[in-house]
């Protein structure tokens, strides 16, 4: 999935951190969607890729057979 959004330009110091459960930059946010996201890729096997983009950001999710 590619965007054209802010990207991770707000996020550069804690692009490690955004896959944990909990954490998030919204006000309301309760951190968890990254995180089930990335249990349910693992639990399959997959791998999941944050890719800063110039104008945006690209996430790649890799399954393998």
């Amino acid at each position: 999935m590619v965007d054209n959004g802010l990207g991770f330009g707000i996020l550069a110091d804690n692009i490690k951190n955004i896959l944990n459960p909990y954490f998030t930059t919204k006000k309301k946010g309760t951190g968890l969607g990254l995180a089930i996201v990335n249990k349910i890729i693992n639990d399959h096997n997959g791998k999941i890729n944050f890719i800063p983009l110039e104008d945006g950001a690209k996430i790649e999710i890799i399954f393998t057979r």
